[in-house]
């Protein structure tokens, strides 16, 4: 009993009440008494699960924030699979719509492998384009990753130190037209 308590301790207890639940009226796994292991795939999901639901932010994000952002998924796994795919900036480039769905089998197979092995040593975000180039040249603004949402929506918009953070897509508009745009001129 005290191994339920040890593996589980990290979970609010009310997750864990649900886990239970879910896993009691699963038609597969059900019949059995729940290891551990059941409760944690119940309230993370599989491997497998969570490899995919990645992949699908990172698309839906590919979109949305684009190559020029650095955006930050919240999730090290996703970003150190992404580092070894080639980094933001390329895959965006090269990961034309129609090749996304052959892209997916790599992506999972790395992404279940770093969760599998306990590696989530990724980067704290993913390095655009913006960031990459101005990194150097101009440290003291160094653009704000985006945050990208559950479902790869921009939750907040990337943007540079010192300027005004807009939300969503206009913040692309705010960076490229300065920290002076839309100031009265004098």
């Amino acid at each position: 009993m005290a191994m339920y308590f040890e593996d589980l301790a990290p979970y609010p207890m009310e997750a864990v009440v649900e886990a239970l639940r879910r896993h009691r009226r699963n038609p597969q796994s059900g019949q059995f008494f729940p290891k551990p292991a059941d409760l944690i795939r119940a309230l993370e999901g599989s491997y497998e699960e969570r490899a995919l639901m990645a992949f699908t932010r990172l698309v839906a994000a590919m979109d949305r924030v684009g190559a020029y952002q650095s955006p930050d998924f919240g999730d090290r796994v996703l970003h150190q699979v992404v580092e070894d795919l080639g980094g933001w900036p390329l895959i965006c480039r090269t990961w034309l719509t129609e090749e996304r769905g052959y892209r997916l089998k790599e992506f999972a197979e790395r992404y279940r492998a770093l969760i599998a092995l306990g590696r989530c040593d990724g980067p704290p975000h993913l390095v655009g384009l913006a960031e990459a180039d101005d990194q150097e040249r101009f440290p003291m603004w160094a653009p704000r990753p985006a945050i990208v949402g559950e479902h790869g929506e921009l939750v907040s918009g990337g943007t540079v130190a010192g300027w005004p953070a807009l939300p969503g897509p206009e913040a692309q508009g705010a960076v490229a037209a300065g920290p002076s745009a839309g100031a009265p001129r004098g």
